[in-house]
Formats: C-alpha cells, sequence, structure tokens
C-alpha cells in the first residue's frame, strides 16, 4: 500500500513539473547580443565584410582593374566614393574585391598553419622525450624572426602567386600552434582516464587521437581565430 502511494505521489510530481522552453538559434543570438553587445557589432562587422567579398561581382561599382587616365588620383567624388588610385582605377572597387583575397589567403593560411602546428603539438606534448626537445629547438628557430620577414623569404624561395602567399604565411602560424596546443596536451597528458587508457594497452597514436586531440579543439579554434587579423596583415 506504502509503494502504491510513493508511485501515484511520485507520477503527480511528474505530472506537475513544467516542460523545458525550446531553444532556438534566434533566441540564443538574442541573448549573446544582450549579453555581449560589442561582441555582437564586431560579429557582424564580420559578417558584413564575408557577404561584401562573396558578392563583390554584384555590389563594385566598376572593373577594378579598368584604368582611365584622366581620373588618375581624384578624391572621393560622387563617380567614385573612394576616390581613384594613381593609374585612375576606382578604389571602392578594389576594397570591395580585396576583401575576396584576403580572406581566402587569411583563411586558408590560417587553416593550414594552425592545424599543422596543433597536431605537432599534441604529438610533441603527448610523446615528449627527444621528439619534443628537436621540436621545440626548430620552434624557436621559427619565432626567431619576424613574421613578415620570415613569410617574405619563404615566398621569395618558393615563387609568387596565392598558393605561394598561402604556404608562406601559413608556416609563420605553425609555431604558436605547436607551443599553444602543447602546453594543453603536456596537461591532459596527465588526467586519470588518459592514464587509463594507456593501462588499458592503447596505442599513443590511438591515445592522442581519441584521448588527446579533442579536449585541444577549443583552444584550437581561439587561436585560429586571433590569428586571421594577422595573416590578413601579413
Amino acid at each position: 500500500m506504502t509503494d502504491a502511494r510513493v508511485g501515484v505521489r511520485a507520477a503527480l510530481a511528474v505530472g506537475r513539473v513544467e516542460p523545458l522552453p525550446e531553444r532556438s538559434v534566434t533566441r540564443e543570438l538574442a541573448g549573446f547580443a544582450r549579453r555581449n553587445p560589442m561582441a555582437a557589432a564586431a560579429g557582424l562587422v564580420g559578417l558584413l565584410i564575408v557577404v561584401m567579398a562573396i558578392t563583390a561581382p554584384l555590389i563594385a561599382p566598376s572593373d577594378p582593374l579598368k584604368t582611365d587616365f584622366r581620373r588618375m588620383a581624384r578624391p572621393p567624388d560622387a563617380r567614385s566614393f573612394f576616390g581613384t588610385d594613381q593609374v585612375g582605377r576606382d578604389t571602392l572597387s578594389r576594397v570591395i574585391y580585396g576583401a575576396r583575397s584576403s580572406l581566402i589567403v587569411a583563411f586558408a593560411s590560417v587553416l593550414l598553419g594552425t592545424t599543422v602546428g596543433a597536431l605537432w603539438g599534441v604529438a610533441s606534448g603527448y610523446l615528449g622525450g627527444r621528439f619534443d626537445l628537436v621540436s621545440q629547438r626548430i620552434t624557436e628557430v621559427l619565432q626567431s624572426f619576424p613574421d613578415l620577414i620570415l613569410a617574405m623569404a619563404i615566398s621569395m624561395a618558393i615563387g609568387t602567386g596565392m598558393p605561394a602567399v598561402i604556404v608562406a604565411i601559413a608556416i609563420t602560424r605553425i609555431p604558436f600552434g605547436n607551443r599553444v596546443i602543447r602546453s594543453v596536451a603536456l596537461t591532459i597528458r596527465e588526467l586519470a582516464y588518459v592514464e587509463a587508457a594507456r593501462a588499458a594497452g592503447g596505442s599513443a597514436f590511438r591515445v592522442m587521437t581519441l584521448h588527446v586531440l579533442p579536449q585541444c579543439v577549443a583552444p584550437y579554434l581561439v587561436l585560429a581565430t586571433a590569428h586571421l587579423g594577422v595573416a590578413i596583415i601579413i
């Protein structure tokens, strides 16, 4: 009899529980904008720049490569809102089209360089020993050069064009990804669940892939985002 009463009370209690409100992307974004208005404004500006780069052929007022020697080095006016350059090309059109090239180079170089550096850092931090020692000396050599000078030297060595620029900038991002993710891997490899995976007979590659690498995703995303601006400047 007592068990029946407990069951009825539990059922009534469950019936009184109100369902959780459904989450939506719009509601989440609105809440984020209220909590972090500056971050939301910066994100909106970044989104507008990406949209501008994608729709460059539709919104650019003229051909960015078209020259007009009668309008060389003109100040802003009704025809050219940003003025013209030394050979009469519309500056606003060149800025809009230039955003496309800048974003392609920045995203590709940061993705390549940070990913290579992060994977190298995971292996260096987890394996340790002589591999870690040699890896860190190579990283220090790369970091001893200014980013712009190193990128220019690599670009001159491998050739010209957008692929060469992407590779050159990516190499300058590798040391930072290596150092940051290595420090994370050094902490994670001492945790109990990683030691349990090793004790269960898991290989170093398996433990790094399944247990160490997933914990490095968050710092990897922060690092990649922070380096986008540096890559554009380089």
